[in-house]
Formats: C-alpha cells, structure tokens, sequence
C-alpha cells in the first residue's frame, strides 16, 4: 500500500512539473505544409527614400530553394543572385508551396533606399520586416518556425524515468525518515527533540526555497506599482521633502530598512520568500495537515505560490500578515496568558500588532477581515482561554494597528492620495455607458468638476475599458486629481447619486461589476508578471538568466493553461462545500479555526466587490490561497479516514 502512495505521488509531482518549469523540454515543433508568400506592399518608413526590396537565399529545413521554383511572380526580377523589386509605388508578390516545413530561413539586404517586406503563411501575415538601414548595403536574416505545441506523450520514455526518479527519491527519504523515528523514540525528552526538529527543518526548508528562489529571479519579480514603491522606498531614506504616494506607503516603510543594510531589492525578496513559505509551514501544522510534506511538496513546485513568493505584489505581504495574525491569536500557550510575566506578554502584543499593521498596512481592502478578527477573539475568550483581559490586549493590538496605518504616513510627512476614488470613478463611467444615448448626454459633463477643460467626462468614456481604470487613469484623470481628499469625496458623493438617481442602470452595471470580480463571465485576468518592464528591471540589478525566464514562463503558462485557477466563484463554491464537510467530520475545536478561516478569505475579496480597479487574479491571490489551504485540508483529512478504513 505504501509503494503505491509513492508511485501516486511521484505520478502527481512529475505531472504538474511537466506542467510548470519542466514544460519547456516537451514544447514541441510539428512540421507543417504552407504556402509562403513574399509581399511588397510599396511602404516604407519615414527615413528611407525607397521602396526596394532585395531578397539572397530562401532555405527551407537547411536546404536552399532556387528562386525558379516559386510560382506566380509579379513584380520581381532576377539581378545576379538576388530576387529584387524596384519599380516605385507597386505591389510585387512571390508564392511558393512548401512541404513538411520544420525551419526557414531567408537571407536579405538592408540599405537606405528598402521598403518594408511582408510575409505571408497560407494567406495569414507571419512578419512585417523593415528592410531599411542607414548603411549602403547591410545583410540581414529573418528565421521562422512553426508554432510549438505542448506535447507531453511525445517523450513517454522521459515521463517514465523522471516518475522512477522521484519514487525512488521519495522511498529514501521515508526510509530515513522511518529510522530517524525509531532513534528518536528511545530518547526520554522524545516530544521536545521532535518539536525542535520540525521547527528546525521548517526554517531550513523555508530559507533554501527563498535563497534558491531569489537568486533565481534575482532580484525579483517587480512590476509598475513595485517600481513607484521602491522610487518612495529611496525618496524616504534620501530624506526627499513632499512624497506623494497614490498606492499605501506601509510596505515602503519595510523596503527603506532593507536597502538601508543591503543596498538590494533582493533582500526584501529573499526575506519575504521565506517568511511566505515558513508561515505556510506554520499555518498547515496548526490546521493538522495529514501528508505534511507531501502536500507543502506540491505547493513549493506550483507556480502560483513559488511565482508569487518573489514577487513585489503586497498580497503576499498581506497574506504572511494573516498568517502569522491568525497563528498568534490561535497560540496554545494563551491558556496560560495570565501566569504570563510582564515582558511576555509584552511581547506577545508586539507581535500581534506588528502581524495586523502588515495586515492593514500591505493591503488596505484587508480591513474588510476585521469583523472576522472580532469573532475569533470572542470565540476564543468564551471558548477556550477565558480571559478576558487578553481579549481586551488582542483587540487593543487591532486599533493600535490601524492607527499606525493612518498615522505614519503623516508624521513621515508623505501625502497619500486616497486610490479607493478610482474605483467608484470606473464605476460611474461604466454606468453612463449602459445607458442609451439619449441618457448619456444628460451625463456628458458628470465629472467635468475634476478638470479645469470642459468635456473631460466625455474624454474619459471615450476611452474608459471594461477590464481596468487604466484607460483615462494616467490621462484624464491621473491619481493627483481624484485622489484628492475633496475630490475623492465628491466623486463617492457623485457615485450615491447616481445609485439613487439611475438604480436601474447603476445596478445593472454593479452586477456586471460583481461578476467579473468573481470570474463569472470570464476568467480574472493575468497581467504584470514581467521578466522585464521597459528594461527597468536592468536598473535593479537584473541579469539574463534562464532560470528567471523559467520561472516566468512557467507562471504564465500555468494560469493562462490552467484557467480554473482564475475562477474565484468556482474556489469559494468549493471551499464552502469543504468547510460544510470539516464540520460535519470533525470536532469543534478542528473546524472552528478553518471557519475562521474561511470567513477571512470571504471578507477579504469582499472588499473588492465593493471596489476594484481591475479584475485581476493578484488581487484575489490572499483568498486563493487561505481557500486552496483550508481545501487540501480537507482533501487530505478524507484520504487518511480512507486509508484509516482500509487498514
């Protein structure tokens, strides 16, 4: 029985590596027939003064083709061993059929007086190229192949060595592992090594996965607000005067202190990895996963959680908030809270306040998981430590959090603009364009007062998208205009009328809003996971690495294949399913922490159902991935009965 958990395993782990960042070595190239077309369209750029085109060698898988064996050629002529088009303002085209194409190569020249070439598989343009150079003469090359396609099955005798492979790893390390039992049970402090082992082998395991990780990405995955967070990260450090910051300046705080010491972004990678994958340690052992490791296994090796532990997106900063939030209040030790000296408990309120102001801080919208906070603690005052004086310190370490939230930006002196009026501005003009139009121009100059030029509104429908506010945000209405405090108040003031004035269309407009928020209609985006953003990156530190590329490969493709995972209707559905069942199998001391649970994941994402900039799946990251825990939970608490009952 014990072999055949192994092979499933190792079955399971070898499938979604093939799927990730092992899917590169079975992308695979099918050679194809087409009919290639050469296409001069009598274009050019605005610096040639000519349309000429000027072909060497055409070579198809290696093997060149004499320019006799194209078909239908209008416009070209034969000069030496070239196939030229000269004659000004014409359109010349040249067809061959090609069989079993795997590679083509065709061999051309570039000089100042070149056009654009355009090229043509079986009707359907493959490359525009401008054949233009400020040289008098320059050779150039132009290399197709077909499409890749992913094709696992291609390479069976692959598949069967890297299963063997892992099973044969996975028996080693339950044979150690095995013996490394049978020793330690012979010890009289047994529970106290066993306790430090696994404390140990969390950290290591968590500090290698964050070292490999960073350095595999170094110096991280950044995108556009991670670039504007660490420009105010050094602003503040520089002691710059008058910082302005649209997005929340918490994690800014964190970013100063580690560039201070290492004068790297990749510290606060590395850091951040680990306290990622050590808190997911942590919070697993609380929720008593069954097949530990097994499950944490799987959980290092998919590219949503190793892509999103390096990358500069404050859901993950939110998410060790939580975490580490929920472990704390959760603490067994509490029972004995009030035998607890005056520095413990000391720092015990730290902790936890520090945990909620990385909570509140890193993600704002996570003010939403509040009430759930409140019901934990009141359960647990009731419930299990009956105390009510540390119920009264966990709820002073909620307030104290969010007064740091607030307060810190102003005694740093950096400006924040509130980025909530964003949201209700998308809104407003998404409503306006539901109407007719004979109802929209009642509204034409709804919005008007956030400009000095009239029209504004109707510049900003024009260009408003249904997917994001970037389509006027850093034009019509960029963030140091509606995140004014007045104008922040107004636009919520104008969004209320609205809802009163025009229910009918407001309402239609908030459930389209709703259900692509929860993946309804179509799956949440993927978008700003870069390997390099305008070649910013460059001025981080970044090197060309094919481990980099891997790892951002392998996310993308994850979720652009794999587009369930993109869903959020379809997780909470499931994951309620889950929780239903927990209660019903377990006792209440089990379920009550993965209800809390729960509840957080639903009151976070709730919080951008309200309001939202973008339906994106970063934004539903810290739901996904309280409710991918709290249902592996339960998945493998059902596998042990199972096993349990069959034994």
């Amino acid at each position: 029985m014990k072999n055949v958990k192994y092979l499933c395993i190792s079955i399971l782990i070898v499938i979604i590596s093939v799927c990730t960042f092992l899917r590169p070595a079975f992308m695979v190239s099918q050679p194809e027939d087409m009919e290639l077309t050469f296409i001069r369209n009598g274009q050019k750029n605005e610096e040639s003064f000519g349309t000429e085109i000027r072909l060497s060698k055409v070579a198809v898988n290696e093997q060149e083709v004499p320019w006799s064996d194209f078909q239908n050629i209008e416009g070209w002529t034969l000069e030496g061993n070239l196939l030229v088009s000269y004659t000004p303002n014409e359109q010349a085209t040249a067809k061959i059929m090609l069989s079993n194409v795997s590679a083509i190569k065709v061999d051309y020249i570039k000089q100042s007086g070149s056009g654009y070439l355009l090229i043509q598989s079986n009707g359907e343009q493959i490359a525009e190229l401008d054949l233009y150079s400020e040289s008098s003469w320059e050779e150039g090359t132009w290399n197709y192949q077909p499409p890749k396609h992913f094709l696992p099955l291609t390479r069976p005798d692959i598949l069967i060595e890297l299963i063997l492979f892992v099973y044969i790893f996975l028996k080693l390390i339950g044979y150690f592992y095995e013996r490394y039992q049978l020793n330690t049970q012979t010890l009289s402090d047994t529970t106290l090594k066993c306790k430090n082992h696994n404390m140990a082998n969390k950290i290591i395991v968590s500090f290698c996965l964050a070292l490999f990780l960073t350095l595999a990405t170094y110096p991280g995955i950044l995108y556009t607000d991670s670039f504007e967070r660490w420009r105010t990260a050094k602003a503040l450090l520089e002691g710059v005067n008058g910082i302005m910051s649209w997005v929340s300046i918490t994690p800014q705080f964190f970013m100063l202190i580690f560039y201070y010491f290492t004068q790297t972004v990749a510290s606060f990678t590395f850091v951040q990895a680990f306290l990622f994958f050590f808190s997911t340690l942590l919070i697993m052992e609380h929720l008593k996963f069954h097949y530990y490791w097994t499950i944490f296994l799987i959980i290092a090796i998919c590219p949503i959680f190793y892509g999103f532990s390096v990358y500069h997106e404050m859901s993950v900063g939110c998410i060790i908030g939580i975490n580490f939030t929920f472990l704390l209040l959760f603490f067994n030790k509490l029972s004995t809270y009030k035998y607890w000296t005056f520095k413990n408990k000391l720092l015990y309120q730290f902790a936890l306040t520090l945990s909620l102001y990385i909570t509140f801080g890193f993600r704002q919208n996570a003010f939403t998981i509040i009430p759930a906070l409140i019901l934990a603690i009141f359960y647990l005052i009731k419930k299990k430590n009956k105390n009510k004086s540390l119920g009264l310190n966990q709820l002073l370490s909620i307030c104290i959090s969010l007064m740091l939230v607030f307060m810190v930006p102003s005694i740093t002196k950096v400006e924040i603009k509130d980025s909530s009026s964003a949201g209700f501005l998308w809104e407003i003009l998404s409503t306006i364009q539901t109407m007719p139009p004979d109802k929209q121009n009642e509204y034409l100059n709804y919005l008007d007062f956030l400009t000095e030029d009239e029209g504004s509104t109707l510049k900003a429908l024009n260009s408003n998208r249904k997917d994001s506010v970037n389509g006027w945000l850093w034009t019509t209405y960029p963030p140091i205009i509606i995140g004014d405090k007045n104008n922040s108040s107004l636009i919520k003031e104008k969004y209320f009328n609205l809802l009163f004035n025009e229910p009918q269309y407001f309402i239609k407009n908030k459930l389209y809003f709703i259900n692509r928020t929860l993946g309804i209609n179509q799956p949440l985006s993927n978008v700003e996971y870069y390997y390099d953003n305008n070649n910013i990156m460059r001025d981080y530190g970044m090197k060309d690495t094919t481990l980099r590329k891997i790892v951002v490969d392998s996310y993308n493709d994850f979720l652009d294949t794999f587009t369930f995972f993109r869903l959020p209707y379809l997780w909470f559905i499931v994951c309620t399913l889950s929780v239903l069942f927990k209660v019903r199998i377990s006792k209440k001391d089990e379920y009550v922490p993965v209800i809390l649970l729960y509840l957080v994941a639903v009151l976070y994402y709730a919080g951008f159902l309200v309001n939202t900039q973008s339906f994106e799946f970063r934004y539903f990251f810290p739901s996904f991935y309280i409710l991918a825990l709290i249902i592996l939970s339960v998945l493998t608490d059902l596998v042990y009965r199972i096993s349990l009952n069959k034994g």
